[in-house]
């Protein structure tokens, strides 16, 4: 009798179908499973703009989630509101809230996380996939990752998690019980920065012993940055990111006005790349040039590939990268610029201080004032010297500890001893 393939079924949103976040983070980390493992099954949750091409022999995407009329159309949802699963989860689920807002996201999370489970279970008679040669991956800590409690332990399942699907803000209501449910079902939670990892061990010490950290890191980059000049008369800041409340890339925008006004003998040019809900806001901002000192240029590039931001990176002289979020993971952004040897102003929020320190840049309370950056990066105006050794201890930063190439080789030998 032929034994069976040894199998990892990862469960995206919706690579490989464009979208900048998954494609930088899965992208790497392909190859290497694709070489610990005999097959590679991906299901994304969606379909996004055009799929990127992926000649590899041991790897497959199945659409199944993704097509399925329950995905694509919330009224067919409706009629799995009632399904026995659910029902017999409102309980539960009453305990933790009555509000009506909180209690219709959860319902209608419960459904996700209902569907996904038949859809992962004919997936697997599909395929006819073995619990003992396959390994189930949500790389998200959403409703697929909740759904592997469904299966009862008959599969071995692992999950990252990130920012968003760590901790309490963006979401109308995390469904404790069903986090814990899922919890003990799972082998691992991978996250994705040590705030994260800390907040989800707290909550749930029971499961603490399967809770650890895995850093995603970014890519070796491809061609070295263009050093700015030494008394340069231009200063280039860099930001990337979605234009949500979140992110504060209007504070970007302050903030770049602040060191203008703070520098007037200097060219100071603003690029931002990303899209998003408040990019229009950011726009109209961003064309009041009586609001804003004259010797501010401001590049607002809209959402591009990783190749072209990488692109941006090998050929624009980039003095500072900015991140001014409320809240975050542990940012790939912020390990991408490092990689260049670009200097990171960030606030200290999630895992920011995890790479971020004051040898590789500004590390900002999230209450801080624009004005303040001013003064934080004069000495490093003053002094190239310190400017220059503050670039090489980014870029030994990321080397020791966010090279994508090596962290993604350690992640995929571990998942692949579960089996």
């Amino acid at each position: 009798m032929a034994t069976a393939k040894t199998t990892v079924v990862l469960f995206t949103d919706s690579f490989p179908f464009r979208c900048y976040t998954e494609e930088v983070f899965v992208l790497p980390e392909l190859q290497e499973l694709s070489n610990k493992f005999q097959q590679v099954i991906i299901v994304p949750h969606r379909i996004t703009g055009q799929p990127i091409d992926i000649s590899q022999p041991n790897i497959t995407v199945n659409l199944s989630m993704a097509k399925s009329p329950t995905t694509r159309f919330r009224l067919a949802k409706a009629p799995w509101l009632l399904s026995p699963w659910v029902l017999r989860r409102i309980p539960a689920l009453l305990k933790e809230t009555h509000s009506p807002n909180k209690l219709m996201s959860a319902w209608f999370y419960l459904v996700n996380t209902h569907l996904s489970a038949k859809t992962i279970n004919n997936l697997l008679k599909y395929y006819n996939l073995k619990p003992d040669s396959t390994l189930l991956y949500s790389f998200w800590f959403d409703h697929v990752a909740d759904s592997f409690d469904y299966l009862k332990n008959r599969y071995k399942a692992i999950t990252r998690a990130h920012g968003h699907d760590i901790f309490d803000y963006g979401i109308t209501h995390r469904i404790n019980f069903l986090r814990n449910n899922t919890l003990s079902s799972l082998k691992k939670v991978y996250c994705a920065s040590n705030d994260g990892c800390k907040f989800l061990s707290d909550r749930y010490p029971q499961h603490s012993a399967k809770i650890s950290t895995q850093l995603l890191g970014s890519l070796p980059p491809q061609k070295e940055a263009p050093l700015p000049e030494s008394g340069s008369s231009v200063m280039t800041l860099f930001s990337c990111s979605r234009v949500a409340p979140e992110k504060r890339v209007e504070l970007c925008l302050k903030t770049a006005a602040a060191i203008a006004e703070a520098y007037p003998f200097k060219k100071i040019k603003w690029i931002h790349v990303g899209g998003g809900p408040l990019m229009p806001r950011l726009r109209i901002k961003a064309t009041q040039t009586d609001m804003l000192p004259p010797n501010l240029s401001i590049e607002l590039r809209g959402p591009l590939p990783n190749s072209e931001v990488h692109k941006i990176y090998q050929n624009e002289p980039i003095h500072w990268f900015m991140l001014l979020s409320t809240t975050e993971g542990l940012p790939i952004a912020i390990t991408e610029a490092m990689s260049y040897g670009i200097p990171v102003i960030t606030t200290d929020v999630g895992g920011n201080s995890e790479i971020v320190t004051p040898e590789t840049g500004i590390l900002l309370p999230s209450d801080f004032n624009p004005k303040q950056i001013a003064g934080e990066i004069q000495p490093y105006i003053i002094d190239n010297d310190a400017y220059m050794q503050m670039r090489a201890s980014a870029f030994n930063q990321w080397q020791n500890s966010f090279n994508a190439n090596t962290l993604r080789h350690t992640f995929a030998n571990s998942i692949r001893q579960l089996l």
